[in-house]
């Protein structure tokens, strides 16, 4: 099997990015950093080496920061050229909350939930400052980050010292100035009474360093002198606006800035006007908004302005005036100079996929945690149909097996209701409220009847056409896995169960007439040739259900969690650890054909196949597709 494409979103705050040769973005899913090329999602490049998922993200032309959470968190400098780890930095506890580099590319900074903020030479990684900040002899927590550079004196020439600006988790901004001689940092809590409201981000601008913008809770735009901590301006964006999530300061050519930059030295004798040389387009994203602003001066005026029904929590800008941003739902957007057209880039599930199945040729259905039911065009691998299930995010029910019966999507939800959809344009056809007592594991269709498989042990078929219940059931004692429906000779509905309590069972019209048991949580099962395969803890057996015997036995070192069959005489396996492996089938005997060791960030909990194509999908969201 190849690799061919990563799909998934963390939806990670602030954390999207473009890459350094402005023909692809990184995203993050989990613990994975993805390039992905802005014109063809085949191209994609993983850069992997955290052991917990990724929070914050910081580029700098071919570098790039990452940081994770947990209690032993790394910072991971990568080279995005060659997707190399360059340095490994370890002395954080409890997670990272914010990364960066400095505007003349010697240093890069971290601060983490220990409070810890590190300062790091780039071409040594020796660390030049470990401090944390604190204001009134009091430790400040901190929930953003940005390095800038060297402070500027009145006359525009650049001083010795180091600027940096953060925004506490009460929402107030914090300016700390790092001194390289002394190695300490000042820290000072901007109390101008026009900015005492909640900053939700900033950034330093680009024609003067001195100057930052930020972006507050209640939908205002600010811009503050950092050198007298006066505000310069404010604005509010014109409509309902509430909250403003990020921003970003749009980078002019390099030529253009150095003269800008020039221009701003003024002689001794001359008085330094900070505000005449300003010329910025900035872009903020916030709930239901995107806009481009333009400031001249103390004039700003709006450029642009998208109104969304999603909330967009992240944002970025390149030097070709482009603008990459992200949404809460997974979609990620571009917008091009000067029209500012939206194009979609990818928009992919954010969380856990808990079922899916082939529903055609190269398009697969994913149900999610997201409350979301994707079709995925696995020839461009983005979304042909997104079906949102009616729950919200804030409750506890979500989509948990999905199933074709012929042009209706057969869904499962986690509190017990069943949901059909219309597999051409998403519309809900008819609901059955409660029709299992617990969790819907897994669903099998045939035509008019639907076999439920529970986490109470139960399997009931319903007749959609009555909406009641034909046949109930409690053959296991364990939450069911998988169940199949099929017809014996007399045409009755014949019910194939698998279940974590180790047993195969067929029952028809409530009687077991048929089981065997394993040596482990019967989690999956597939039939060929009349042969049940069948993964059992750590093992894939071989099944002759009729005559009640074990044709053949494999065993592992992982736990086995999903499977497949790709052909007659090829499985695929997914396993706890990641890995995901093909195992050939020849004359009803076993073999190991090819391990794909550790390719996912969390266990590998759902497998298909169709037409030699293989879909993998893991706990942390992630979902591979391979050939």
């Amino acid at each position: 099997m190849n690799f061919r494409h990563l799909s998934g979103s963390s939806a990670t705050p602030k954390t999207l990015k473009f890459g350094f040769d402005q023909k692809s973005f990184i995203k993050i899913i989990n613990k994975t950093a993805v390039s992905q090329s802005l014109t063809n999602a085949t191209e994609q490049t993983l850069m992997r080496g955290h052991s917990a998922a990724i929070t914050c993200t910081a580029t700098n032309k071919n570098l790039m920061l990452t940081g994770e959470t947990g209690y032993d968190s790394d910072v991971l400098l990568w080279d995005t050229e060659t997707n190399q780890i360059l340095q490994r930095f370890s002395e954080h506890d409890g997670g990272i909350i914010a990364v960066d580099f400095s505007d003349d590319d010697l240093f890069w900074c971290s601060y983490g939930a220990d409070g810890w903020l590190h300062i790091v030479e780039i071409a040594s990684g020796d660390i030049v400052c470990r401090q944390a900040p604190t204001a009134s002899n009091e430790l400040l927590k901190l929930s953003i980050l940005k390095f800038g550079g060297r402070i500027s004196d009145p006359r525009g020439f650049k001083l010795a010292l180091y600027q940096l600006i953060g925004i506490s988790e009460s929402g107030l901004l914090v300016k700390i100035v790092f001194n390289p001689k002394t190695a300490l940092i000042e820290t000072t809590v901007i109390n101008s009474a026009n900015i005492k409201k909640s900053v939700m981000d900033c950034e330093f601008l680009q024609t003067d360093r001195n100057l930052a913008v930020a972006v507050t809770l209640s939908g205002d735009v600010f811009m503050i002198d950092l050198t007298t901590q006066a505000l310069i301006c404010q604005m509010q964006l014109p409509g309902q606006i509430s909250v403003l999530n990020c921003v970003s300061v749009l980078k002019p050519n390099q030529a253009l800035l150095q003269q800008r930059q020039a221009q701003q030295k003024k002689n001794i004798y001359q008085t330094y006007g900070r505000m005449e040389q300003l010329d910025e387009f900035v872009a903020i994203g916030g709930q239901n908004v995107v806009c481009i602003l333009r400031g001249q001066q103390n004039n700003w005026q709006v450029v642009k302005r998208l109104n969304l029904a999603e909330n967009v929590i992240g944002i970025d800008s390149d030097e070709a005036g482009r603008i990459v941003f992200e949404c809460s739902s997974g979609k990620i957007q571009l917008l091009v100079p000067p029209d500012y057209i939206q194009a979609e880039l990818c928009s992919h599930h954010t969380k856990r996929i808990t079922s899916m199945q082939f529903i055609g040729d190269k398009l697969v259905c994913a149900a999610s945690e997201d409350n979301t039911l994707r079709i995925l065009d696995l020839c461009d691998y983005n979304p042909g149909l997104v079906i949102n299930t009616g729950f919200t995010a804030k409750t506890p029910t979500y989509p948990t097996a999905v199933c074709l019966n012929e042009v209706q999507l057969v869904t499962g939800f986690s509190n017990g209701d069943l949901k059909i959809y219309d597999v051409e344009n998403g519309d809900l056809l008819t609901q059955i409220q409660a029709a299992d007592r617990g969790v819907i594991a897994s669903i099998s269709c045939m035509r008019n009847l639907i076999l439920l498989g529970s986490q109470t042990g139960d399997v009931r078929v319903w007749d959609l056409r009555g909406q009641k219940i034909v046949d109930q059931q409690r053959p296991h004692t364990q939450p069911v896995c998988q169940v199949q429906l099929m017809k014996d000779l007399k045409e009755n509905p014949l019910v194939i169960s698998s279940s974590e309590d180790r047993y195969l069972c067929a029952t028809v019209a409530g009687v077991r007439i048929l089981d065997f048991q394993l040596g482990g949580p019967l989690r999956a099962f597939v039939q060929i040739n009349g042969l049940f395969f069948c993964i059992g803890g750590r093992a894939v057996d071989i099944v002759d259900l009729k005559e009640h015997k074990l044709v053949d036995h494999f065993e592992f070192q992982q736990r086995l969690m999903s499977l497949c069959a790709r052909s007659d005489s090829e499985l695929v396996v997914g396993c706890d650890d990641g890995s995901v492996l093909r195992i050939g089938v020849n004359a009803n005997k076993l073999s190991l054909i090819e391990a794909k060791v550790k390719v996912h960030g969390g266990s590998v909990d759902k497998v298909a196949s169709f037409g030699g194509v293989v879909v993998s999908a893991d706990s942390v969201g992630e979902l591979v597709v391979w050939d």
